[in-house]
C-alpha cells in the first residue's frame, strides 16, 4: 500500500506540473512558462523600425515570446510588396525552450524578457543601397504577462487541480488491469501499473491543457491593454549591393515607450525616440544628424481586432520638424499570424506641404512560437 501510494503521489505530481520543472514545486510551478505564454499581438522588432520603410517611430511594447518574424512594406504610392523582413528572438528562453518552468521565469524575468532583432531590406531610400539593421529590446513592466501573474497562476493551478477524482480513477484503473487492491507485489505488477499511470498523466495534460486554453483566452482579452514599458536600442548599416561592397555606417537609435490601459479596450502609448542617423529620404545628404521623435498612439478595440491613431512630431538637427498623422488597424488571422495595416498623411515644415503615406505589415510566429 506504501508503494501505491508513493507512486500515485508521483503521478499526481507529473499530471498537474508541465513538464520540465526545476527544482522544488511550488505555487509557481503551475506548469512551464510556455505553458502561460499569452498569444498577443506579435510586437515590431526594434530593428525593423531602423530601416526607415515606416514612417511611425513608435517601438510598441509587447510580451515576450520565443521567436517572432514579419514582412514589411511602406509606400506613398500602391505597390504593397514587401521590402523587408526582420526577426526577433528570446535568446535566453530559445536556449531553455519546454523546460523553461514557471518559477525559473519569475526568478529572473528581466533575463529571459530580453530580446535581440535583425532586419534587412532590399534597395530601400533614393540612394538604392541595401540595408540591415540589429537590436536590443529590453521590458522592465509588462502587467499583461501572464507568467508572472500570481492571480493567473492561481487560477491555472485550480483548473487543473483534480486529486479528488484522480486517486480514485487511478485505484481503479489498476484494479481493472489485475494489480491488487493494495498496490503492486510482484516486479510484473509495477510495470503494468507504470503504464497505467503514463497514460493517465498523458491524458490530464491534454485536458488540463484545453482547460488552459480556454482560462488564457478569456485572460488575454482582459490584459492585452495593461500597463507596459519597454526600452530598445540599435544600430543600422547598409551597403551598395548584396556581397556588402561600400559598406557604411548608418546610424544608431534608442526608444522608451510607457503604454497605460485606458478602460477595457483601449490603450494608450506614449513612446519617444533618439537617434544619430542618415535620412534614407534625403538624396541631397548623407551626413549623420541628430533626431528626435515623440509620439502618441491610441488603440480601441480587443485582443484579436483592434483600431490604431497616431500623432508623431520628428526634430532633426538642422531640418524643419516632421509631423505625421495615421490611421489603421491590427487583425489576427490565425493563432500565429497577425497583420498591421495604417494610412496617414505626412508634412515637413508647414502641415498643409505634406503627402499621403502607407504602411503593412505581415506578423508571424513558427508553430509553437
Amino acid at each position: 500500500m506504501t508503494r501505491c501510494a508513493s507512486m500515485l503521489g508521483m503521478l499526481l505530481t507529473s499530471a498537474f506540473v508541465a513538464r520540465g520543472l526545476e527544482g522544488q514545486k511550488s505555487a509557481s510551478d503551475a506548469g512551464t512558462a510556455k505553458l502561460l505564454q499569452a498569444d498577443y499581438a506579435v510586437p515590431d522588432a526594434p530593428a525593423l523600425k531602423m530601416l526607415g520603410l515606416d514612417d511611425s517611430k513608435l517601438l510598441r511594447p509587447s510580451s515576450v515570446r520565443e521567436l517572432t518574424a514579419a514582412l514589411s512594406s511602406a509606400s506613398g504610392g500602391a505597390t504593397y510588396l514587401p521590402t523587408a523582413f526582420a526577426v526577433e528572438f528570446a535568446p535566453f528562453m530559445l536556449r531553455r525552450g519546454e523546460r523553461l518552468s514557471l518559477s525559473a521565469y519569475q526568478a529572473k524575468p528581466f533575463l529571459y524578457r530580453l530580446r535581440t532583432s535583425i532586419a534587412a531590406s532590399r534597395d530601400s531610400g533614393g540612394g538604392g543601397r541595401s540595408r540591415i539593421a540589429a537590436a536590443v529590446r529590453m521590458s522592465f513592466d509588462d502587467a499583461s504577462d501572464l507568467r508572472t501573474n500570481a492571480g493567473v497562476i492561481a487560477s491555472v493551478l485550480q483548473l487543473t487541480r483534480s486529486e479528488r477524482d484522480s486517486a480514485v480513477t487511478v485505484r481503479n484503473r489498476l484494479v481493472a488491469a489485475g494489480i491488487p487492491f493494495t498496490g503492486p507485489v510482484t516486479k510484473a505488477d509495477s510495470v503494468i501499473a507504470e503504464g497505467v499511470m503514463a497514460a493517465f498523466v498523458q491524458e490530464q495534460r491534454i485536458s488540463s491543457k484545453s482547460l488552459v486554453d480556454v482560462a488564457k483566452r478569456e485572460i488575454e482579452a482582459a490584459r492585452w491593454n495593461a500597463s507596459v514599458f519597454d526600452a530598445a536600442v540599435g544600430v543600422s548599416g547598409s551597403t551598395v549591393d548584396s556581397t556588402s561592397r561600400g559598406g557604411r555606417f548608418d546610424g544608431v537609435s534608442g526608444w522608451l515607450t510607457k503604454g497605460w490601459a485606458m478602460g477595457e479596450g483601449r490603450q494608450l502609448l506614449l513612446g519617444t525616440r533618439g537617434a544619430y542617423e542618415r535620412d534614407v529620404k534625403d538624396t541631397t545628404s548623407s551626413n549623420l544628424r541628430g533626431t528626435g521623435d515623440a509620439v502618441l498612439r491610441l488603440y480601441v478595440g480587443s485582443n484579436q481586432y483592434k483600431a490604431i491613431g497616431e500623432i508623431q512630431g520628428t526634430w532633426r538637427a538642422d531640418n524643419q520638424p516632421l509631423w505625421l498623422g495615421n490611421l489603421g488597424g491590427e487583425f489576427k488571422l490565425s493563432s500565429a499570424l497577425w497583420i498591421t495595416a495604417t494610412f496617414g498623411y505626412e508634412a515637413t515644415g508647414r502641415v498643409g506641404n505634406g503627402r499621403l503615406v502607407s504602411n503593412w505589415k505581415l506578423k508571424f510566429t513558427p508553430s509553437g512560437g
